[in-house]
């Protein structure tokens, strides 16, 4: 079975600039994911995409992996990441299994991807990282017009409040997505109707998209 991993790191981010060059513990968040991905030992191909040149020169220092120049019409504000990767593995149709590994997870180890892609083999359904709600989907406000209303059938308008009294709900945390590439293909979507999950702790699931969320993973790594 051929592996790839896909490592995406756009230039501009409009709410944290630059934040996958950003250093934690001395190594910036890029070396993270790529060091993390070879050390799981899992792929036979690595792809960091960038549109960024001094992600994009840190080829001098791993000649082992892959590192490609986004195209300029996928490295857009409103461009999905599913897109680029979907382009990207339009060379590599003949990898059995495709993974994506965002930078903005610096606390993904290789033992996480170990143990998600096991979790994957098992079955070979698409496979995502998860952890746990901070509060229950159930207590969600959305927008109605003017105002905000709760949702449809919400526990809320009955006065249950108690979130002690709701099976816990599992959301993505962003470190690792695992498919088929023949899946990913033709659903076009690592979320599909049945998957598998490899929950990690809250702790561990910090996605770095502001400068809070910087703050906090400093704090945590300390």
């Amino acid at each position: 079975m051929k592996n790839l991993a896909i490592i995406l790191a756009r230039k501009n981010s409009k709410r944290l600039k630059g934040k996958n060059n950003l250093s934690l513990g001395g190594k910036s968040l890029i070396k993270r994911a790529i060091e993390s991905s070879k050390k799981s030992k899992i792929y036979n191909k690595i792809i960091v995409s960038s549109d960024d040149p001094k992600i994009l020169k840190l080829s001098k220092n791993f000649p082992d992996i892959n590192f490609i120049k986004r195209k300029n019409s996928l490295a857009k504000d409103k461009i999905k990441v599913i897109s680029v990767v979907l382009d990207i593995i339009k060379d590599y149709k003949l990898y059995s299994s495709v993974s994506l590994l965002l930078p903005t997870c610096p606390f993904r180890t290789s033992q996480d991807i170990q143990k998600a892609f096991k979790i994957f083999k098992k079955n070979y359904k698409n496979t995502l990282s998860v952890t746990d709600y901070d509060f229950p989907p159930e207590f969600a406000l959305k927008k109605n017009g003017s105002f905000y209303s709760p949702i449809k059938d919400s526990p809320l308008l009955k006065n249950k409040t108690r979130s002690q009294e709701f099976i816990s709900s599992l959301r993505p945390n962003g470190a690792i997505y695992i498919s088929l590439v023949s899946n990913l293909l033709k659903n076009k979507n690592f979320y599909v109707r049945e998957m598998n999950v490899y929950k990690m702790s809250k702790t561990k699931s910090i996605d770095i998209d502001t400068k809070l969320d910087f703050d906090l993973a400093k704090l945590i790594y300390k």
